[in-house]
């Protein structure tokens, strides 16, 4: 492989990797997006067991 190519293929391979970090980290924020929505819905639902078991 002549030494273009060589660096071609190195500059895409960073761009790809690049690419999945950003990926990753929206997954990320997704995840703890998520976490905290669920964890917001089981409040919500003790407090509704909470309320149901008094009547």
């Amino acid at each position: 492989m002549h030494n273009q190519q060589l660096a071609n293929e190195i500059n895409s391979l960073k761009e790809t990797i690049e690419s999945l970090m950003m990926e990753i980290q929206y997954l990320r924020n997704d995840l703890e997006k998520t976490r905290d929505e669920s964890e917001g819905l089981k409040f919500i639902i003790s407090e509704l067991e909470s309320v149901l078991r008094r009547d």
